[in-house]
């Protein structure tokens, strides 16, 4: 591969990079405001059964990209925990 070629291609990745984390933040204002809601209503922030759920859907939308499903779930897991916090 020549050394412009790979420059492409790290260029393709930090861009996709920079938009996983641009995700992450819009995600994260989302859940910031679910847990405000769940506050002012007196229910638990965490719902086990709908994480579990929404973690089989991903571990499907994993498979059928052809992606890693276990890394997608593991993923997952790490941003479930910062959203709590």
């Amino acid at each position: 591969m020549s050394k412009n070629k790979l420059t492409v291609l790290r260029r393709k990745v930090d861009a996709v990079d920079e938009k996983i984390v641009d995700l992450l933040s819009k995600r994260f204002f989302v859940t910031s405001e679910i847990q405000e809601h769940k506050r002012e209503r007196n229910m638990r922030i965490e719902q086990k059964k709908r994480e579990v759920d929404h973690l089989k859907n991903l571990r499907k939308l994993a498979q059928k990209l052809s992606i890693p499903p276990d890394m997608v779930v593991k993923i997952f897991k790490v941003i479930f925990r910062f959203a709590k916090k």
